[in-house]
C-alpha cells in the first residue's frame, strides 16, 4: 500500500496495516526503518496483537531493506518528473523554479531537462534565454541541445541561428540538433547549410542528423 501524507504518525501506520489485514490477512514479518512512526508503542502493540514480528533496519543502513528503498526512490523520481511536466504545461518558468528549489542532486537534471524541453516548445526564446544564464557545464550543454531541437520544430532558421551563436562545440552539438529539426521542414535548405559548415565533427554530426531526418 502507498499512503501519502505529511508527518505520518503511528496511528496512520496502524490504520493502513488494519486495512491490509482485512484485504490479505496479517503478515508474518514487517520490515521497517527506524522512523518514529514505526518504532512507537502503537505499532508495537499492533504487531503483538497480530503475532507479527517487526524487523528494523540498522540505523544508517538502508541496504537492509534495499527493495523498498529502491522502490521509494524510483517512485519519488517519477512523481517529481510528472509533477514538473504538469506545472510546465501551465507555467514553464515557474516549473523550472520549482524544480531547482525542490528536486535534489542528480535527480534535478532529469526533471529540469523535461521541463526545459516543454518550455522550449511553448516559448523557445524564453527557454533559450534561461539556458544561457546557466553555468557552462554538461547540464547546460544537454539543455542547449534540447532547446535547439524543440525550437527547430517551430522556427528552424531561428533555432539554427541561435545554436550557431553558442560557444558549445562539444557533443551533443546543439547546432546539429537544430539542423536536424530544420531537415524535417526543408531538407534541401538544411543540407545546403550543412555543406557550408567547416569540415569536422560538428559538420559530420549535423550531416548525420539531416540524413536521418531526410
Amino acid at each position: 500500500a502507498i499512503e501519502v501524507g505529511q508527518r505520518l504518525r503511528g496511528e496512520h501506520v496502524v490504520d493502513v496495516l488494519n486495512r491490509l489485514v482485512r484485504q490479505r490477512g496479517a503478515p508474518r514479518y514487517l520490515f521497517a526503518d527506524n522512523g518514529s512512526e514505526f518504532t512507537g508503542r502503537l505499532v508495537d502493540l499492533w504487531a503483538y496483537h497480530h503475532g507479527v514480528r517487526i524487523d528494523f533496519s540498522r540505523p544508517g543502513k538502508p541496504t537492509d531493506n534495499a527493495y523498498i528503498e529502491t522502490f521509494n526512490g524510483s517512485l519519488r523520481d517519477e512523481c517529481y518528473t510528472r509533477l514538473a511536466q504538469s506545472l510546465a504545461g501551465a507555467d514553464p518558468a515557474a516549473a523550472v523554479g520549482w524544480v531547482v528549489r525542490v528536486t535534489p542532486g542528480p535527480k534535478q537534471d532529469q526533471a529540469l531537462s523535461s521541463v526545459v524541453q516543454q518550455w522550449a516548445y511553448q516559448d523557445p526564446s524564453a527557454a533559450a534565454d534561461y539556458v544561457l544564464r546557466l553555468p557552462e557545464d554538461d547540464t547546460r550543454g544537454s539543455l542547449e541541445q534540447q532547446v535547439a531541437q524543440a525550437w527547430g520544430q517551430s522556427d528552424p532558421v531561428a533555432a539554427t541561428t541561435w545554436a550557431a551563436g553558442l560557444a558549445n562545440d562539444q557533443p551533443p552539438y546543439p547546432l546539429a540538433g537544430a539542423v536536424g529539426s530544420w531537415a524535417a521542414v526543408d531538407p534541401e535548405e538544411a543540407a545546403a547549410y550543412v555543406a557550408a559548415l567547416p569540415a569536422g565533427d560538428l559538420q559530420d554530426a549535423a550531416a548525420q542528423n539531416v540524413v536521418n531526418t531526410w
